[in-house]
């Protein structure tokens, strides 16, 4: 299969092993153990550093081996799509591929062990090879996405190529980082190390590959009307100097500078308004009226992650303001309620919705009628759920008794393991039965029923 990139048989199915290997990593390995740590923690009554060292893996996965993957996967066959060109630099498609499944699945087995010898090795060549397949991947995406930038033709472009450039950074600190933790002796990264990776993963290059995504598609999805380019620019500046803001400001808690988290917080403040303004104007809260029956109730999906999108922005600024207020910084369990709103409700939700609606795999299942109503109304719900779950119970933690947080977390991630392993198997699922659908294609009564235009 990934000989074949490159041929005519395979145009247009370049993006399948990024998205097979996101979908185990995601089911088997990221979401495995957001259900399981819970209720291990809860039954040892403590928090061991092995706990915390694989705790650092399921971020990793669900960070870069499942979300990180899906997106590239993706961007290598929707961005000649809204370009008009093909991809650049096709010789680095099957290079970053094995350099990120590489560098994902060593830092998963390596870091557990890495107290041994060959566990350090497998460590830190894992930070190494996952820097070397984003940098493969930066040059592909940034061949397709600088043009568009300079040519000024679309208002969403800056998103997408500045969601690539942070995609470079987090993976170069990461690298730096995990060999000076290595050469320490010492086997889970720092929480004032581990904060900026995360932030970096989640606001950096998640929300701006979504946004990037949303303000191409969701406007007419939602007929909210062309995009007004001077606004948009102001709220992509905003998002990208507090991203800027926050991650010097953790960079140099990171070294001890602790006094210097006011730049950090000023970060949260610009990057929240931001989110906010550029969520504005995807037109989220319109009925989906420009998508086709048969695709709308994945649509339903995309209206909630908007909404999520909108409130970690909120909480971002609220809670940045009234605790600056007080002389103090964002508290650990808010940020990292923010990041599960963003990584649950926001990430998750618009990758299940937008997957049914965008890609071949589930257009052919419509075409097949085997994609039924239900599943997107029972996606949106159970993500829903599992977010205000997830989130509720980091941010009210100091309120809430240990089992209630401990048991509240593992069954957010058993709601969204069953999501996605659900959507894997119908990802699968297509995947086998695309020969029923060209065959399906060819019919002349199969045009009715085909994806959403």
């Amino acid at each position: 299969m990934m000989t074949a990139m490159g041929s005519g048989a395979f145009r247009g199915r370049v993006h399948l092993p990024f998205l097979g290997l996101a979908f185990f990593l995601g089911t088997f390995g990221g979401l495995a153990l957001a259900a399981s740590l819970p209720l291990t923690a809860l039954w040892r009554g403590e928090i061991a550093t092995s706990w915390v060292e694989h705790a650092q893996v399921h971020g990793h996965l669900q960070a870069i081996g499942f979300v990180g993957l899906f997106i590239v996967g993706v961007a290598y066959r929707m961005l000649p799509a809204f370009a008009g060109r093909p991809l650049p630099h096709p010789a680095l498609v099957v290079p970053s591929f094995w350099l990120l499944a590489l560098g994902v699945v060593g830092r998963a087995a390596g870091q557990p062990v890495s107290g041994s010898p060959w566990g350090a090795a497998v460590f830190v060549a894992s930070a190494w090879a996952e820097l070397a397949g984003v940098g493969r991947c930066a040059a592909t995406v940034l061949g397709v996405a600088v043009p568009a930038v300079r040519s000024g033709r679309a208002p969403y472009w800056p998103f997408l190529a500045a969601g690539t450039v942070w995609f470079v950074v987090q993976a170069a600190l990461g690298a730096l980082w995990i060999t000076a933790l290595v050469r320490e002796g010492g086997t889970v990264i720092p929480v004032a190390r581990n904060a900026p990776l995360l932030f970096l993963q989640f606001f950096g290059v998640h929300l701006m590959f979504i946004l990037g995504v949303g303000l191409r598609a969701f406007p007419t999805f939602f007929a909210a009307g062309p995009l007004p380019a001077s606004a948009v620019q102001r709220a992509f500046r905003a998002t990208q100097l507090g991203t800027a803001c926050v991650l010097a400001g953790g960079i140099a808690r990171a070294y001890g500078l602790e006094a210097l988290w006011p730049i950090e917080s000023l970060g949260f403040v610009l990057l929240g308004g931001g989110l906010i303004r550029a969520t504005w104007f995807t037109g989220w809260w319109r009925e989906p009226s420009r998508i086709r029956t048969a695709s709308r109730p994945s649509a339903y999906l995309l209206q909630p992650a908007m909404a999520w999108l909108v409130l970690a922005g909120a909480l971002l600024v609220g809670l940045s303001l009234v605790r600056g207020a007080g002389g103090e910084p964002v508290r650990t369990n808010e940020l990292d309620a923010i990041r599960h709103i963003v990584g649950v409700g926001v990430v998750l939700s618009t990758i299940v919705g937008m997957a049914q609606m965008i890609l071949p795999e589930f257009a052919g299942e419509r075409l097949l009628g085997r994609q039924a109503a239900w599943r997107g109304m029972a996606f949106g719900i159970a993500l829903v759920v599992a977010t205000a779950l997830r989130a509720g119970a980091r941010l009210f933690a100091p309120w809430l008794p240990p089992a209630v947080v401990w048991w509240s977390m593992s069954l957010a991630g058993v709601l969204a393991l069953l999501v996605i392993g659900s959507l894997g198997y119908y990802f699968v699922r297509g995947v086998r039965s695309h020969h029923l659908v060209l065959e399906a294609a060819a019919r002349p009564s199969a045009g009715r029923a085909g994806p959403p235009s």
